[in-house]
């Protein structure tokens, strides 16, 4: 039998999570600054960002 997992609650998740819930706050918790979109992240690539 299968039991879907608690319903993601978070801005953004993926279209498909099989990510336990207690997995996916430890990782909220420890991300740092904002989340940018796909031009800052091209951005920061250029600039060599690591």
């Amino acid at each position: 039998m299968l039991v879907p997992l608690g319903g993601a609650t978070g801005e953004i998740r993926t279209a498909s999570n099989e990510t336990p819930e207690a997995v996916l706050t430890a990782v909220d918790a420890v991300i740092a600054g904002e989340i940018v979109d796909a031009a800052a992240e091209a951005a920061a690539r250029d600039r060599s960002w690591r």
